[in-house]
């Protein structure tokens, strides 16, 4: 579970707006791919903006010098639901304004460097360790 975790906070730290509509785009096709990707947008963005509220909550808690407990946090987290929930609403509004029905286009653009041919030749050397029978390297193995 923790390397689950690390993985999460990892793809977070580099994520960069435009890289799920991206992928989900070049991955599976405009049809599927699109939808799935500009939902994966959109969680992202609400998780920013999340993240932002309780940033700002934490700051008003503290001009006002009280402290986390339950009868603060279900008021705050009461203000982030109706947060998320309004821009949800107005994103969706957005959308339908725009003329956003079920399918769009994306065409991606991936930007590689150095680092991302190393960083491919590594986890090749990965995926063949992975299939290398363990007995190989150990001798007391047996």
């Amino acid at each position: 579970m923790s390397v689950i975790i690390l993985i999460g906070i990892w793809m977070y730290s580099e994520y960069r707006p435009g890289d799920f509509l991206e992928l989900c785009g070049w991955l599976l096709g405009n049809r599927a791919g699109f939808g799935l990707g500009i939902v994966a947008e959109m969680g992202m963005q609400g998780l920013d903006l999340l993240v932002s509220d309780a940033g700002r909550i934490r700051m008003a808690m503290g001009l006002k010098n009280l402290r986390w407990g339950v009868r603060t946090l279900l008021p705050a987290g009461f203000i982030m639901i109706q947060g998320a929930i309004a821009r949800a609403d107005e994103v969706a509004e957005l959308l339908a304004v725009r003329g956003y029905r079920s399918r769009g286009t994306v065409c991606p653009e991936f930007r590689t460097g150095t680092w991302d041919y190393i960083a491919g030749i590594a986890m090749i050397f990965v995926l063949v360790a992975g299939f290398v029978p363990v007995s190989e390297f150990f001798i007391l193995y047996r």
